[in-house]
This record gives C-alpha cells, sequence and structure tokens, in this order.
C-alpha cells in the first residue's frame, strides 16, 4: 500500500505506486473458487483479540436482508419492505445473515469488526444491476499503517469496504467510478478509491463482481490472510492496478478474473516490508513476505501502458502461478523481483501460462533482486521504521530458486525477449537453484544487462535444454 515513483528502467523494471516492478503470464486448474472458499476457510484458525480480525463471531439471525433504492432505513429490511442504504444492511448482518441488494444505485458501505464463520460467513450479494456508484461512509477507524501516519486522509474515497473482519463474503457488485486523487489547494485529500478494498482480513472471499473505472485500483488488500480474489472483472484503474494485495498477507488465491486496461499492474501483490499494522500483528505475523500465494486462470490483458508487470510480485515465496494468460501488456509479463519486500521473490512456481507481449513490452519472465547488487540490504525496503516497529531486517537475497516450466513465453519486441535473471538471482539459494525447462520461447534471453541466444542461454545458465523455438 505504499506510494513509490514510478521509473522506467532499461531492460528492468518498473517501480509503480504501491511499490512494484513491472513485467507478465497464462494456463489451467480445475478447482472452483467456491470449493477453494471451502478448504481454505479451515487452514488456519483466527487468535488474537475481539477486534473484527479475533476470535468473537458477531452475532447473526441466518437472515436475507433485502436492500433497494426505493426502501427507508426505517424498515426491517424485508423483501417487502427494504433497508434504502447497504451501510444500513452491514450494520445489523451478523454470522450467517445475507445481504441482497436490488437492482439500482447506491452509495458504498463498510463492514467493519466483524466475525463470521466458516460454516456461516457474512454474505454481501448484489443482484444483476446493483451498482456502487459512489463512496461509502467514512470508516469508523480509517488504519493508520505508515510511518508518516499520513493515510487519515479527510474523504473516504473507497467503494466496498472490509476491515478488521473474517468469513465475510462480496459477491455480485457492479462497482465504478470511485475518484482519484483529490486536492484542495496543496492539501491531499486522498491518493484515489478503490473499487472494493480489504484491510487486515482473514478468510475474505471477493467473487463474481465488476470493479472498473475507478480511482487508483479496482480491488485492494493490505495485511489479509486467505482472501479469495475470483472470477472477478477488474478493469479500468486510472492510477494503478487492476488487483492488487499487499503488505505481509499469506495464502491468497486469485483465479480466473478478467484484469484488462489499467494504467500499471493487472495483479501486484507486494509483501512491503514498510508498513505496519497493530490490527494485523494482533493475529499474524508482519515480516515483509507473502507464502503460499496462488495465481492461476486469470486473462490478463493490455496493462502496463504506465509501468507495471502483468503479474508483478515483490517479496512472494513459495507461491504458483499457473494457467494465465497475457495478451498484449506493455510492460513485463512476470515480474518477481524485490524492492520493497523483506526478501526477493523465491521458490515460485511459474507453469502452463501462455505469455503474448506487446511489440513495446519488457521480458515474459523477469527474476531480479533489488537494484543495488552490491549491498546486503535493499534500500527501498530499509526505510528508518517507527520505534515502536519491530519489523525484520530487509536482506538483499535476489529472486531465486524459482522453476520456470511449461510455458509459451512469446515476446512482439524486438528487444526484449523470453526470460531474463540477474546475477544475484541465478545464484542458489541454498539447496534450491533456478529451474527452467519445457518451455516455448523466442530467441532471446538476458542475464544483467547481456542479451543472449537460446544457444547461448543454455552455455551460460544450464537451462532450457528442452525448451524450443516457437514456430
Amino acid at each position: 500500500m505504499r506510494k513509490s515513483t514510478l521509473v522506467l528502467l532499461p531492460l528492468a523494471l518498473v517501480t509503480c505506486a504501491g511499490g512494484a516492478l513491472g513485467i507478465a503470464c497464462g494456463s489451467t486448474s480445475a478447482t472452483s473458487i467456491d470449493a477453494d472458499a471451502s478448504a481454505t476457510a479451515t487452514s488456519t484458525s483466527p487468535t488474537g483479540t475481539t477486534t473484527g480480525t479475533g476470535t468473537t463471531v458477531t452475532p447473526g439471525k441466518n437472515t436475507t436482508y433485502v436492500v433497494a433504492p426505493s426502501g427507508n432505513d426505517a424498515n426491517p429490511g424485508t423483501a417487502e419492505l427494504p433497508f434504502a442504504t447497504l451501510q444500513k444492511a452491514a450494520d445489523v448482518a451478523g454470522a450467517g445473515d445475507t445481504v441482497v441488494a436490488k437492482p439500482g444505485e447506491y452509495a458504498g458501505f463498510n463492514v467493519e469488526d466483524k466475525n463470521g464463520t466458516a460454516e456461516a460467513p457474512i454474505v454481501f450479494r448484489g443482484e444483476t444491476g446493483a451498482k456502487v456508484v459512489r463512496p461509502g461512509p467514512t470508516a469508523k477507524k480509517p488504519p493508520v499503517n505508515t510511518a508518516s501516519k499520513s493515510f487519515d486522509w479527510p474523504r473516504w474515497p473507497h467503494g466496498i469496504t472490509v476491515q478488521r473482519a473474517s468469513y465475510v463474503v462480496i459477491e455480485g457488485f457492479e462497482v465504478t467510478g470511485m475518484p482519484g486523487e483529490e486536492r484542495e489547494g496543496a492539501k491531499l485529500l486522498h491518493r484515489g478509491g478503490a473499487g472494493i478494498r480489504l484491510e487486515a482480513t482473514r478468510h475474505v472471499t471477493v467473487r463474481k463482481n465488476n470493479s472498473h473505472d475507478n480511482g487508483r485500483w479496482a480491488i485492494f488488500g493490505g495485511f489479509c490472510d486467505d482472501a479469495i480474489v475470483g472470477e472477478n472483472t477488474a478493469a479500468g484503474s486510472k492510477l494503478e492496478h487492476g488487483i492488487y494485495l499487499s503488505n505481509s498477507g499469506d495464502r491468497p488465491i486469485i483465479r480466473k478474473n478478467k484484469v484488462f486496461g489499467n494504467l500499471a499492474s493487472g495483479i501486484q501483490i507486494n509483501a512491503d516490508n514498510n508498513f505496519d499494522s497493530e490490527e494485523y500483528k494482533a493475529f499474524a505475523m508482519v515480516d515483509g513476505v507473502t507464502t503460499g500465494a496462488r495465481i492461476e486462470e486469470n486473462e490478463i490483458r493490455d496493462n502496463g501502458r504506465g509501468g507495471g508487470a502483468a503479474i508483478n510480485l515483490d517479496g512472494v515465496s513459495d507461491s504458483t502461478i499457473r494457467g494465465n494468460t497475457l495478451t498484449n501488456n506493455h510492460a513485463t509479463g512476470i515480474a518477481l523481483f524485490q524492492e520493497n519486500g523483506a526478501t526477493g521473490s523465491r521458490n515460485n512456481t511459474v507453469t502452463e501460462n501462455t505469455i503474448d507481449m506487446a511489440a513495446d513490452a519488457r521480458w515474459a519472465i523477469q527474476m531480479v533482486g533489488c537494484q543495488d547488487i552490491s549491498g546486503t540490504t535493499c534500500t527501498t525496503a530499509s526505510e528508518p521504521p517507527l520505534v515502536s516497529w519491530t519489523r525484520p531486517a530487509a536482506n538483499a537475497t535476489g529472486s531465486t530458486g524459482n522453476t520456470i516450466t511449461k510455458n509459451t513465453l512469446g515476446n512482439r519486441s524486438a528487444t526484449s525477449g523470453s526470460i531474463r535473471i540477474d546475477a544475484r538471482s541465478l545464484a542458489t539459494d541454498g539447496a534450491k537453484a533456478f529451474t527452467s525447462n519445457d518451455n516455448v520461447v523466442v530467441d532471446r534471453f538476458g542475464v544483467d544487462a547481456q542479451t543472449l541466444t537460446l544457444a547461448a542461454w543454455r552455455t551460460r545458465t544450464g537451462q532450457d535444454a528442452a525448451s524450443r523455438l516457437a514456430p
């Protein structure tokens, strides 16, 4: 969730606002979103305080509440006498309850400090034609997790917000038109809105929504464990990314989304070692690393005209990027790197993806460490913290130990190609080394600033012996 400067680096990375470097991918996986929601619901047990991410379940009545533009918040929220606002329904809903939004235009809503359960989540469902077109009310306790404490904006620009909450489902809404960055003279009111925004959550599912043409992000999450983002459209973000999960959250599933036309990255995960959260630390570590991510079967096209990979991963480890289709993206295809993460993006499997990069693009897959290869820490990930912070040190590890296999890595650029890696990321990481094979490639590879043919790449790295050139 950090703001960094957009920097264009030749044959390398693009630093996006939000702390990411730019690059893209595509193929198959049969597990459904609903099955994963059930499977991951019990993968970890809530611990901590009695806040929304802790152990206290918000009581519900297994009731369906109805919201309609013709309703009244003094009504009981039945089909015959619906509420008028989504916020009224969010205030009364508890575990096992379902909120149904009838067709029409609405202001957004906030779900704060509420817990459902794996068996009885709190569900918010938009019927076809239910549109959130204005920001929700200002949250009761907006999170402040930067050293400057500058995120306590005077205005709240987001559509749907879920924070300090667990076992909540958001589905079926169209969310559009959240504002871009706004100022009053020199005073910054906010940096731009997200269509759907999660913060300090566990087991929250965002599925089958259409979040498009919003100010900064389509779908954003910070400090979210076991988030499922599936079968959504995330398009046309005006300042940054389509789907962006940040700040140490583990085991996210991002699957079967259509992500297109975003200024920066299509999908970004940035573990960001420079941010802290008291709410998140109540139930999980703040370690600057995201582990166990699954990014599968997404359609990602025409992103990155302002920089940022189609799939942009900073400080992401032990994760799977499988079966995605990346078409006509303009920065990098899939970027595994270290800029803000406590480590590089290590020990990931990139497999069965189909990548066709635009003519103005960089590499189909890129694996790099932080820019200063001579140092032992990454400057960007080691900015001075508040005295109260206890985050881990950022080590310049490189993006080592990744496996690249069974991908189609096309590139219409005349200068970039299929795979680029830097020397630090090419090194062995403990017992595991970089591995690449059985790919369909173009005849251009890179090690640091050197461009190689497939034959020279094989000699230099010992990789891709069974890979073949695209016809």
